[in-house]
């Protein structure tokens, strides 16, 4: 059987989704692969379907169907074994579409601080090319006619222009080179930007997953720690797994590693006398991933006047090095 390719986060959200409705209307999971696959218009979602429904009407169970078509990350499949194991799968496929759907929003909001500081630059170096190869010659050649010397900085502009013109084809390729740079450097920086409420986000979101399907919580940060997704992650969750093997409870082993917030840790110790941990982390994982897409906006809103301003000073400072010395004249006449 030819393994499906694995799918989006936003596909994989709306996949569990579905499954989590049908499933709950009692249906198996071979009829469920079936009537998702009727209405369902993507090529890989097909594919992954009708992998899973072949699978399923062998008799094997939803979790190994869905690990056999290949298009589900291991780590889903290994959480469908424990809440189907533990009678849980419909919390367990509603738990895996939020953690998705989250990660998926997560993913859009870097994207989004990469790219659109990135293209206000293209954008603005378009502009300053287009203004030094083009428009700044002809104002050097009216100067000349009307027998004006320019400044020292119009002819560095000027030549500046002629060099780009002269060498089009090498500049054009250590531009994108730079670009790929640029993204590169602004990705890993955006990864950095805020990690704390990354961090809080990915954990809460990992821990109601793994609550939701059945987990115990030493197993819950087992899977939060490969789910974690960065070094402070995986740092912070060996400490709370390290406080649990002392005998602290949840919630104060989270509190003594700094990976929530007081106020989040306060409301886990309460939902932990409550029964209510996985409930708590999805509000917990929610706020934090807001928390996070608002530090993301935050600095793009201060890196596009930022871009705006140097954009507008070199612009006034290549029309004023050519204009001022032709109004001089034009002034004289």
């Amino acid at each position: 059987m030819k393994k499906a390719r694995r799918l989006s986060d936003a596909q994989l959200s709306v996949l569990f989704g579905e499954y989590a409705v049908l499933v709950a209307s009692g249906l198996d999971a071979g009829e469920c692969a079936g009537i998702i696959s009727m209405e369902e218009p993507g090529r890989d979602v097909k594919a992954a379907l009708e992998s899973i429904g072949e699978t399923c009407a062998s008799g094997a169970p939803l979790w190994e169907a869905f690990e056999k078509c290949g298009a589900i990350p291991r780590y889903a499949c290994d959480s469908l074994r424990v809440g189907e194991t533990t009678g849980r799968l419909e919390e367990t496929l509603s738990a895996l579409s939020g953690w998705y759907s989250r990660r998926d929003r997560t993913v859009r909001a870097i994207r989004a601080a990469v790219s659109y500081p990135l293209l206000l630059t293209v954008l603005m170096l378009a502009v300053l090319v287009v203004l030094v190869t083009r428009v700044l010659p002809v104002f050097a050649d009216m100067a000349a006619q009307l027998g004006v010397s320019l400044s020292p900085a119009a002819r560095l502009f000027l030549d500046a222009g002629r060099f780009i013109s002269d060498n089009a084809l090498p500049l054009a390729a250590a531009v994108v080179a730079a670009a790929a740079v640029i993204i590169a450097v602004i990705a890993a920086a955006t990864k950095r930007f805020a990690s704390d409420k990354l961090v809080a986000a990915r954990f809460s979101s990992a821990m109601a997953l793994a609550s939701a399907s059945g987990l115990q919580s030493d197993e819950a940060l087992e899977l939060a720690s490969r789910l974690a997704g960065s070094g402070a992650g995986e740092r912070k969750t060996a400490e709370v797994k390290a406080k649990l093997a002392e005998g602290a409870s949840l919630s104060e082993a989270v509190a003594s590693s700094d990976l929530l917030p007081p106020a989040d840790a306060h409301l886990l110790s309460i939902a932990e006398r409550a029964g209510k941990i996985d409930a708590v982390f999805a509000q917990i994982a929610e706020r934090s991933e807001r928390a996070y897409a608002d530090s993301i906006d935050d600095a793009v809103a201060r890196i596009e006047p930022t871009l705006v301003i140097i954009m507008c000073v070199l612009v006034g400072a290549i029309m004023f090095s050519v204009m001022l010395p032709l109004l001089g004249v034009l002034t004289a006449m």
